[in-house]
């Protein structure tokens, strides 16, 4: 059952094992998620909101149990955490317009179903646009 699933979810959410992205991040692009010029419109996050950012998905309140209903291509921002050696090692789509849903990978039991929380919705609001995207 549902309830049964939210409570499997919330068992998960303090281990370290899945903490997103599961590896150490050294770098994150925010980019308009558009497939013909999406490439060129990346912005690289500082030091600080990188931190904040990697802090805000692994906060249970920032994300609601809403299910998952939308296509990556229904994201306006995608969000790609880069290691040391410059590996891709998680990406995140964020619908915000309408739809309020993120896609994880790897998947984070801490991001609930995908749905974003009033909270999480207005705090990612924030960082995009203190990104300047």
């Amino acid at each position: 059952s549902g309830i049964e699933l939210k409570e499997a979810y919330r068992a998960r959410f303090n281990r370290k094992a899945f903490e997103y992205p599961r590896q150490k991040v050294k770098k994150i692009r925010l980019y308009k998620n558009n497939l013909l010029f999406g490439i060129f419109t990346g912005k690289t996050l500082n030091q600080q909101q990188i931190d904040y950012f990697l802090q805000y998905c692994n906060d249970p309140s920032k994300f609601d149990w809403s299910e998952r209903t939308w296509s990556i291509w229904d994201a306006e921002y995608l969000f790609k955490l880069y290691d040391g050696t410059g590996k891709v090692i998680g990406k995140i789509y964020f619908c915000l317009l309408g739809c309020r849903q993120v896609e994880a990978r790897p998947f984070s039991p801490r991001m609930k179903f995908g749905g974003l929380s009033e909270r999480g919705l207005k705090d990612i609001h924030d960082l995009i646009n203190e990104i300047g995207s």
